[in-house]
């Protein structure tokens, strides 16, 4: 008798861990939302300046692309299955300097794609980091590409291309979901597995 009960709690132990890993799993695969604008620049020049050769056309040409959190209510959203982009282009438009800021999913920004002959570029589709480079190295296209400067994050959770900078939080957060979830699953695991040994002693009696 004292066998059956080792086994069974044994058994409710590594299904809850398998329920654990499943339910990770599944959100990690998942599809998130990425908020989807550009500066209004973008889009006065989008002719005249062959940005539409460049980018795909963004849910909204807008400045309040700049700030997500005050604005995110307007903005538009995509869905996304991997990291979720955040772009600020040094645009040299006229006389003047310009920050041209692009939010998107690293599926539906460029048209041509990102280099995916770039180390760095494959880090954006699955990593979490923020980092300075040129337009150039980024891009997969090769005739007459960009060469400006830019700052650009990537992060993986719903609407996290919100924040100016990497929202480090956002893996703290994610991970104590799933902490809870898990801890949900062992509480109840352990929980049946003690009732169970209950109806056992008292079927003993």
């Amino acid at each position: 008798m004292m066998k059956i009960k080792i086994a069974g709690s044994l058994f409710h132990w590594f299904y809850a861990i398998f329920n654990c890993f499943q339910i990770w799993l599944i959100e990690s695969a998942g599809a998130i939302n990425c908020y989807s604008c550009m500066s209004y620049i973008y889009g006065a020049n989008w002719e005249y300046l062959e940005y539409k050769d460049l980018y795909f056309r963004p849910a909204a040409f807008t400045d309040r692309c700049t700030n997500i959190s005050e604005h995110g209510g307007h903005i538009g959203r995509i869905p996304c299955l991997h990291n979720c982009i955040l772009i600020v282009e040094k645009m040299r438009v006229g006389a003047r300097g310009h920050n041209g800021y692009i939010r998107g999913c690293y599926d539906h920004i460029f048209r041509h794609g990102f280099n995916d002959s770039s180390v760095l570029t494959t880090k954006l589709k699955y990593r979490e980091f923020c980092t300075r480079t040129m337009m150039s190295s980024l891009i997969a296209r090769k005739d007459k590409p960009p060469d400006t400067e830019l700052f650009i994050c990537s992060c993986r959770d719903s609407l996290c291309n919100r924040s100016n900078t990497r929202r480090s939080n956002s893996i703290l957060i994610t991970t104590s979901s799933h902490v809870l979830r898990c801890g949900g699953e062992f509480w109840r695991h352990l929980v049946e597995n003690k009732q169970a040994n209950m109806k056992i002693a008292i079927d003993d009696i």
